[in-house]
């Protein structure tokens, strides 16, 4: 497992947070962080919410949700 701020490097990086990677940060969130990780953390989830990054999880969750709504028209 890496740390929260080689996470999220290689998520800016990619622009891409993989469901795995999503896990590990859960981990290591509740194990405690440093002030870098927190600074880190927190650039992840303003360029995920700017769109910069996608989440794996919420792409999976959107495809299931329109599939869902495709079957009730």
């Amino acid at each position: 497992m890496g740390s929260i701020v080689e996470i999220v490097r290689h998520a800016m990086h990619s622009n891409h947070l993989s469901a795995e990677a999503e896990h590990q940060l859960r981990n290591l969130l509740r194990s405690g962080c440093t002030l870098d990780d927190t600074r880190s953390f927190t650039q992840l989830q303003a360029a995920i919410v700017d769109g910069w990054v996608t989440q794996e999880s919420r792409e999976r969750w959107l495809q299931q949700t329109q599939r869902e709504l495709a079957v009730l028209r």
